[in-house]
């Protein structure tokens, strides 16, 4: 399957129509707060796809968890961060992280200097 200018031009305006209503789309989303495809998998809401083609944009689909927090465009191969979850899904991401990376560096104990 080869993806023509239409495919481009329908999902563009597809991500204009739903940043519109509020929902972002997925990578945007998380280069903006620097995270990972890979937290995100860790955290059980992406799964890669079995099979991947050539027409394919990403290897990525919404988990059966992740579903609740993002809604997958199959027709223009986008997944949009839902609006009114935005700050659960970044909250689901961050649980899965270890304590020391959810406290804020002032707050972490920094090491004495060795005596002489």
């Amino acid at each position: 399957m080869c993806l023509g200018p239409d495919f481009f031009d329908a999902r563009e305006e597809q991500l204009r129509s739903s940043e519109a209503r509020g929902e972002l789309e997925l990578s945007a989303f998380l280069k903006a707060r620097r995270i990972s495809f890979h937290r995100v998998m860790m955290a059980g809401l992406l799964q890669m796809r079995e099979t991947v083609s050539t027409a394919d944009l990403d290897p990525f689909f919404p988990s059966r968890l992740g579903r609740t927090f993002l809604r997958e465009d199959k027709n223009c191969q986008i997944i949009f961060v839902r609006k009114s979850r935005q700050a659960a899904f970044l909250l689901a991401i961050r649980a899965t992280q270890s304590p020391l990376r959810l406290r804020s560096r002032s707050s972490r104990r920094v090491a004495a200097p060795p005596a002489l």
